[in-house]
């Protein structure tokens, strides 16, 4: 994995992320939790720190075993679910020409969720990046949709 963002670290820096916060996030009502990597064997330097985000890319293999864990979570889902994939990077630091951006990582992803999820379950990807506005008017259309269904 490699880290960006305030908190930039060399690429060999051990890091943790705590899997529970998200589960809790993912099995539980609604709510908003900040998820951040738990750092362990900071070097003295190589990194600064504003502590206002932290970003971490995984490479392929580890994106992968998170999209087993993404499509098991959303497989046990009772309510409706639609899925809103950009395909040009999914954080600040993952776009064209920044720290984060690796593609590839993201293909493999997506790919393995398409592979993974139940077929009644929708998944859309948009050739754009998530900061994008079109993103988030497609991303509010689909949730007003789901509202008043």
């Amino acid at each position: 994995a490699r880290v960006s963002g305030p908190a930039v670290l060399r690429p060999q820096a051990k890091w943790a992320f705590p899997l529970s916060s998200l589960r809790a996030v993912l099995t539980t009502r609604p709510t908003v939790v900040p998820l951040t990597p738990c750092l362990k064997n900071l070097p003295e330097e190589g990194y600064t720190s504003m502590m206002q985000r932290f970003c971490v890319r995984m490479e392929a293999q580890e994106m992968k075993k998170f999209a087993h864990f993404i499509a098991e979570k959303l497989n046990k889902s009772k309510g409706p679910i639609h899925v809103l994939i950009p395909t040009r990077g999914w954080s600040e630091d993952d776009k064209e020409g920044m720290t984060l951006f690796d593609p590839e990582a993201d293909r493999t992803f997506t790919r393995t969720l398409k592979d993974l999820l139940n077929p009644g379950i929708p998944i859309e990807e948009m050739d754009v990046h998530i900061n994008e506005p079109s993103f988030a008017e497609r991303a509010v259309e689909i949730l007003d949709r789901t509202i008043k269904a």
